[in-house]
């Protein structure tokens, strides 16, 4: 009797394992006893567990009488205790993506209210779509007072052709762009590429929605190792100077040639802001080049020691011995940035950990304006949306002087060069682009 009773439908009162059918919307709960209940429930659970969601809802509507709730009956819901996991899962995904078309939708209503305002000041439009259409949007900013980094991205953007890949318009606002996609995964794209060629955080704010900080560094500034990083890089600082920047950044030390290489997450961890930026640099004349061919570094790096004073006070002050890390392309009488940290005031808390006394004079390139102002380039760039600026000539100095950076992106020949009016000075100091380098157009 008892195997009749669970399995068997030969056995008198035995109940059949028949199996149930599965298909079609609810029915409605039969009034009456609590088995009716039980049975409606399960199979309401059966719909949401093949993802019968449009069927599903319509339980919502069901005027079904739960006998847990009566006086009469005694005991726990059996629904309560056995609710499906894949229907609470799917129902969570419905609300949380009704709710990021409602952040979309208020964030675009945001974008077109500073935009009447006048926010952005200029635009290129690739995709030809208007506003209202952006189905996916990347805010990229940058805590910095000048656009160099800027510059390179949007030479990134045109080398590798995105805006040909993907229907975009971009804008250019203070402190950084904001590029609208007509496709919502084009956002996502273009978060994979950023990510490859820049130190970036990003950060979701809604679906295809995102916000892209580029690091406050650039080539040239001077930082200080936090002491926790310094220990787990092997004690190659602190003080170092950024020389490189792909999707992360390089650092040399200008005293003993020792490199480093900070992924983009340990930057933003420490929270590394740099310790002087190319607005305090000053000039400074080079009397006397002594180099040391013990210490080089891919020919790249020469450490020497230097004869200065500085520009401004020639003729008052001593001239200093400092060392250098570029000696290699370096004469007597030529120009040179450097910080002067000795007049300049310093704050940073990852300084305060170390027990050091700075230097006076921290040289970090040399001055290739000086030799010729407003001479015609041999090299064009194109352009997308920056408007240049009163930095953008130092942009395409570190151009000309960084082979590594200008491999990156697509230079043009200049047919308004002429090579007798404009001469390739510097070329032989490595300063200058090549003829090899240059492309027709």
């Amino acid at each position: 009797k008892v195997m009749g009773k669970r399995g068997g439908s030969s056995s008198k009162g035995g109940r059949g394992m028949k199996k149930k059918r599965r298909g079609g919307p609810p029915p409605q709960a039969l009034s009456g006893d609590h088995a009716s209940f039980r049975s409606t429930k399960r199979k309401v659970n059966s719909f949401y567990t093949k993802k019968n969601v449009h069927h599903a809802r319509s339980f919502e509507h069901m005027d079904i009488h739960d006998p847990s709730q009566s006086n009469n009956m005694t005991g726990p819901a059996p629904f309560q205790r056995r609710k499906n996991k894949t229907a609470r899962k799917k129902i969570a995904s419905i609300f949380s993506s009704v709710n990021q078309t409602k952040k979309s939708r208020a964030l675009l209503e945001k974008i077109g209210e500073a935009r009447s305002q006048g926010f952005s000041t200029t635009g290129t439009t690739t995709g030809g779509f208007d506003l209202q259409d952006a189905a996916g949007r990347v805010v990229v900013r940058q805590r910095a007072s000048h656009k160099l980094t800027l510059y390179y991205l949007e030479q990134l953007l045109l080398k590798h052709k995105i805006p040909q890949k993907y229907s975009m318009n971009m804008f250019e606002v203070p402190h950084g762009v904001d590029i609208e996609f007509e496709n919502p995964m084009h956002s996502v794209k273009f978060i994979e590429f950023i990510e490859c060629v820049l130190p970036v955080k990003v950060h979701k704010q809604a679906d295809s929605f995102f916000h892209v900080e580029i690091g406050s560094c650039t080539i040239g500034d001077l930082v200080c190792l936090p002491q926790r990083l310094n220990n787990s890089l092997g004690g190659v600082g602190p003080l170092m100077l950024c020389f490189k920047m792909t999707n992360a950044y390089h650092f040399i030390d200008p005293f003993t040639l020792n490199v480093c290489r900070v992924s983009a997450t340990e930057y933003f961890k420490y929270n590394m802001a740099p310790l002087a930026t190319r607005s305090q640099l000053k000039q400074f004349t080079a009397l006397d080049v002594s180099i040391s061919t013990l210490k080089t570094r891919n020919a790249q790096f020469v450490l020497g020691s230097i004869q200065t004073v500085l520009t401004a006070n020639m003729g008052k002050d001593e001239p200093v011995m400092v060392p250098c890390h570029f000696s290699q392309i370096l004469h007597p009488g030529d120009d040179l940035w450097g910080y002067d940290l000795k007049h300049t005031m310093l704050s940073n808390s990852h300084l305060e950990d170390y027990n050091m006394q700075l230097p006076d004079i921290i040289l970090v390139r040399k001055c290739y304006n000086a030799l010729e102002e407003k001479r015609v380039r041999m090299f064009k760039l194109q352009k997308y949306c920056l408007t240049p600026s009163e930095d953008y000539d130092e942009f395409l100095d570190q151009l000309e002087a960084d082979r590594d950076m200008r491999s990156n992106i697509n230079m043009y020949k200049n047919e308004h060069y002429h090579p007798k009016e404009s001469p390739n000075f510097g070329r032989e100091e490595g300063f200058g682009v090549g003829l090899d380098e240059l492309l027709n157009g």
